[in-house]
C-alpha cells in the first residue's frame, strides 16, 4: 500500500484519481491543486508515491518532481513519481529530472495500476 500525494489543479481530476487510489488499496493522504501546497507538505507527510499533473498553476509537474528528488537526496528517501500529462514528455525533459512513470490522460483506474505495479 502506498502513502499518496495528489498534486492536480483540476478537482474533478483530484477525486477521479483519489478514487482509483482508494479502490487499489491506497491511502491517501492529501489532495492539493498547486506545486507550492505539494512542496510545503511533502516533509510533513512523507509520501511514499506522488501523483503529479504536468500543468499546474505557476510551477509546472517538472518543477516539483525536481523538489521532490532533491528532498529526498538530502533526506534519504526515495518517493515515486507519476507524472500525468495530457501530451506525451519530451525525452529532454525525462533526463532532467528521475520520475517513475508517465500517464497520459486521461488516468484511468487500470493506467494508474499498472504504472504502480511497475514501479519496483
Amino acid at each position: 500500500m502506498e502513502r499518496v500525494l495528489i498534486v492536480d489543479d483540476s478537482p474533478l481530476n483530484r477525486l477521479a484519481l483519489k478514487r482509483y487510489l482508494l479502490e487499489l488499496g491506497h491511502d491517501v493522504l492529501e489532495m492539493v491543486g498547486t506545486a507550492e501546497e505539494a512542496m510545503e507538505l511533502i516533509p510533513k507527510l512523507q509520501p511514499t508515491l506522488v501523483t503529479i499533473d504536468q500543468v499546474l498553476p505557476r510551477q509546472n509537474g517538472t518543477a516539483l518532481a525536481k523538489f521532490i528528488n532533491d528532498y529526498d537526496d538530502q533526506n534519504g528517501r526515495k518517493t515515486k513519481i507519476i507524472i500525468i500529462s495530457s501530451e506525451p514528455i519530451r525525452e529532454s525533459v525525462k533526463r532532467t529530472i528521475r520520475v517513475d512513470k508517465y500517464i497520459i490522460k486521461p488516468a484511468t483506474l487500470s493506467k494508474l495500476e499498472r504504472a504502480i505495479a511497475a514501479i519496483p
